[in-house]
């Protein structure tokens, strides 16, 4: 295969040993990406009428600008609350961990686990990054993280008294945390192939124009860049990839200092729910406007005069309890041909409306537009058995199995964020001591507790362990699986990625782990 280079970007050599091809890749994302997640973040973050009310599919002012009745529009959000509920049950307290070597568990009281218990704890930093990257699953469709150092440490790691000596000490300089997906993630070639990662952001100094970095990580060395403008890209530091000298020891990968994975079916609000939601919006807005504008009891007039005062100055209808309206009819002509005969005059009409009844109009659409937002998401059952208190227990088990089943597979992937945390944290800081080999025989296994009904976990325990065993189709098992649209279709993908794929080896294991675990609900 031949590469060519566009003449007009910088030769490799003016950006350091960072490939041609990856730095092109980053360049790509600072000129040409197109933005597809913002309006999905926004409406998972209560924010579903957007700048200027670009989101809003209700009827727009006739005259005037949206911005003007802005205030009066209602949200009913759904997106939000349902992707508080699905992260929520995925951590029905705080994950524990077992620290691996030679396939068993180190003892509680090793210098590694205590070390790293005091980093996970430390403002509980590794299962707030767990939350995040598991909102951006949702919303998103993939999940982001960096571990780093702040750069208010490398001052001080540039002196000899301020270089740790102890792997606690090493850990108190590193930090985990989720990266938005619109500002960091993979950097993939036109195969599919991740060639590195890179992280955009901006730093803001008191009276100075903010400035944006690019970290970008590839096997090797892990760059930080000024972007000036365009293509304009500094070198401002190189480093070596701690990982670097772990690689391909049987690790099945390159290893970075920065993580993803993608969500199978990609983010759970679809365009169908986006639209759902659109739609019970504006309903909830025309009910609070029906209060507004027909809310009380509406006499109606037409062909008739307007009433007067003794000065002639037109004065509402007199309403209420013992008044007596007399309509005179409007003339058909303003002037008579002749004063002595009698205006010719209409017959005035006249009609009485009530407001609109909410449960006979609104309420039922409200409630249709909610339920389809809520069934997409697999929540449906918060409102199906509102209010009903003679719904059984199994009754509810069952209609909340689909919620469940996404949420103990949402905990596969947040049990690998865990595995990856923990792992690089580890490695970052053995690097500050010099080895960044000295702990490469290490892995993580975590446990998770998880607010659903330990039955349903069990049941899916069990289609897994069929289908392992033979005696049950990838098919049938697939249809069980939240998120996945085609079963047919994602079969074949997975026949196809199964073979001598280390990753997808890696997510069966930590799936069989997390289903193996099936005492640890907390359902």
């Amino acid at each position: 295969m031949t590469m060519t280079t566009d003449p007009t970007l910088p030769v490799a050599s003016t950006i350091g040993s960072l490939p041609q091809l990856t730095y092109q890749l980053v360049l790509a994302f600072l000129t040409n990406r197109a933005d597809t997640l913002t309006r999905r973040y926004d409406y998972a973050h209560e924010n579903q009428f957007g700048a200027n009310g670009i989101y809003w599919k209700g009827r727009k002012p006739a005259e005037g600008e949206l911005t003007d009745v802005l205030p009066t529009l209602v949200m009913d959000d759904q997106i939000g609350p349902s992707m508080a509920r699905e992260v929520d049950a995925q951590f029905a307290k705080d994950a524990e961990w077992d620290a691996i070597r030679d396939g068993n568990a180190l003892d509680p009281g090793d210098e590694i686990v205590t070390a790293l218990t005091a980093w996970h704890l430390h403002n509980d930093q590794l299962a707030n990054a767990a939350k995040d990257v598991a909102r951006q699953r949702f919303w998103a469709g993939r999940m982001v993280a960096r571990v780093y150092i702040p750069d208010k440490y490398k001052e001080q790691l540039m002196t000899v008294a301020g270089q740790p000596k102890t792997l606690a000490d090493a850990l108190k300089l590193v930090r985990v945390k989720a990266v938005d997906p619109r500002q960091g993630g993979p950097l993939v070639d036109g195969h599919g192939d991740v060639l590195g990662y890179y992280y955009s952001y901006l730093v803001q100094i008191t009276n100075q124009q903010p400035k944006r970095y690019i970290e970008v990580h590839t096997p090797e060395h892990v760059y930080l860049f000024l972007s000036n403008t365009g293509s304009d890209l500094q070198l401002v530091e190189e480093a070596d990839n701690p990982f670097y000298a772990l690689q391909r020891q049987d690790r099945g990968g390159d290893e970075y200092l920065m993580w993803h994975t993608n969500r199978d079916g990609g983010s759970a609000l679809s365009e169908s729910a986006l639209m759902m939601q659109d739609r019970l919006n504006v309903v909830t807005t025309y009910m609070g406007r029906n209060d507004d504008q027909t809310g009380y009891r509406q006499f109606i007039v037409s062909n008739a005069e307007k009433p007067k005062d003794i000065n002639g100055k037109d004065i509402p209808y007199q309403m209420g309890p013992a008044v007596v309206m007399r309509l005179i009819g409007t003339p058909y002509d303003d002037v008579a041909a002749d004063a002595s005969i009698t205006l010719r005059r209409h017959d005035p009409k006249w009609e009485v409306v009530d407001p609109l009844n909410p449960t006979n109009f609104h309420i039922p659409s409200i409630n249709q537009w909610k339920g389809q937002v809520l069934a997409l998401l697999d929540q449906r059952w918060t409102i199906d058995t509102e209010g009903r208190s003679g719904v059984s227990g199994e009754s509810k088990r069952q209609s909340r199995k689909p919620f469940e089943r996404r949420v103990a597979f949402a905990a596969q992937d947040a049990g690998a964020f865990y595995s990856w945390a923990l792992r690089a944290a580890l490695t970052l800081a053995a690097s500050l001591l010099g080895n960044p080999q000295q702990y490469q025989d290490i892995t993580f296994r975590p446990k998770f507790y998880l607010d659903i009904d330990a039955a349903n976990l069990e049941e899916l325990k069990v289609k897994l362990l069929m289908w392992q065993g033979g005696a049950l189709s990838l098919t049938a098992l697939l249809e069980a699986t939240p998120g996945v649209e085609d079963p047919k279709a994602e079969e074949e993908r997975v026949k196809e990625g199964q073979a001598n794929n280390p990753v997808n080896a890696a997510r069966q294991d930590a799936l069989n782990k997390l289903l193996g675990n099936a005492n640890q609900s907390g359902g």
